[in-house]
């Protein structure tokens, strides 16, 4: 279940705005409000990378593409098929010696590396995934990012009480300059903020019996607006 709490805040950008006419200098109140949404995440993002050295070019993406080729199969025997692994970045870089003065860096060899991603709908599954990967020879784990199906729901959430606090700001101004909250004449909106919480990892080898055990972060929700009403005096 999501939890909400709110805050009072700064910003404006109009991407979403009620438009009204507004009478030239007749006196106006404008405020600005904030609203988050926490939610338990129901998706998660596991990225990693297969990274393979050779003297030579072609050597390097050969043994790399062995590499892929068993973390495919080891993701497999854990039920995810090969058209749900994404890559998300390949290149081949020259690598080269130490630098010195006066002289053109010497190349020493090639790094292939694959960038990978693995998402997952069951959260239990991320550990499993982060070991099979590893298992298969992966060199790194590069992050586990936790998300939500929700998105558009907790979005909506949020603005509703950003403008609840905006509204109730703009009246207590009014009040408090002895008069009372008239018309809106604007409301604008940037796009929500979201904050995905990631897990950086940088697991080089496996020298450990013990399943990986990983624990999602709640994920949150900002979302901020302004506004302008006639003061009514």
């Amino acid at each position: 279940m999501a939890k909400l709490f709110s805050a009072t805040a700064f910003c404006l950008a109009a991407l979403i705005a009620i438009p009204a006419v507004a009478k030239a200098g007749e006196p106006q109140i404008s405020t600005s409000g904030s609203g988050t949404v926490l939610a338990s995440p129901d998706r998660a993002q596991v990225d990693f990378s297969i990274i393979s050295r050779a003297k030579r070019s072609e050597e390097a993406s050969s043994v790399n593409a062995a590499v892929s080729g068993k973390v495919y199969r080891k993701l497999e025997e854990i039920g995810f098929a090969r058209e749900t692994v994404y890559t998300v970045h390949y290149g081949v870089n020259t690598e080269y010696g130490p630098f010195v003065a006066g002289k053109r860096p010497e190349v020493t060899g090639f790094a292939a590396v694959h960038r990978m991603r693995v998402l997952t709908g069951d959260l239990r599954m991320a550990g499993k995934i982060i070991d099979a990967v590893m298992d298969a020879g992966a060199a790194e784990i590069d992050g586990i990012t936790f998300t939500s199906s929700k998105m558009d729901s907790l979005r909506q959430a949020a603005l509703e009480i950003a403008v609840r606090n905006a509204i109730g700001d703009a009246g207590a101004m009014a009040r408090a300059a002895g008069g009372s909250l008239g018309e809106l004449i604007e409301l604008a909106t940037p796009e929500a903020q979201h904050y995905f919480p990631m897990e950086s990892m940088a697991l080089k080898s496996r020298s450990f019996d013990e399943a990986t055990s990983i624990v999602a972060q709640e994920i949150s929700v900002t979302a901020t607006v302004a506004g302008r009403w006639r003061f009514v005096e």
